[in-house]
């Protein structure tokens, strides 16, 4: 059984897996949230925020991110804020 954290912007669900391996991400993006083109680059930023932690070394988990409507308002440094602050909280509990 995984954790859920929910931060301002998204729900992330993240489930911890074999230590060895480098963490998997997968993104919800429903139509509530907008029309393709504000779906897409909502994806293409978490996509960016994500290879960041995988960069960093983050292993072991795989989380899956669902958006909320109100993440069409946010910039790129608050998403990614929001989003690294969700996925540490889930690793921590």
């Amino acid at each position: 059984m995984g954790r859920k954290v929910s931060g301002k912007y998204l729900s992330v669900s993240i489930l911890r897996t074999d230590d060895a391996s480098p963490a998997r991400f997968g993104f919800i993006v429903s139509r509530k949230v907008g029309k393709a083109v504000t779906r897409n680059l909502l994806t293409r930023r978490l996509r960016a925020a994500s290879r960041q932690l995988v960069d960093a070394g983050v292993s072991g988990r795989d989380v899956v991110v669902r958006v909320n409507p109100s993440a069409v308002e946010s910039t790129w440094d608050s998403l990614r804020e929001d989003f690294q602050k969700s996925t540490a909280d889930g690793a921590k509990k």
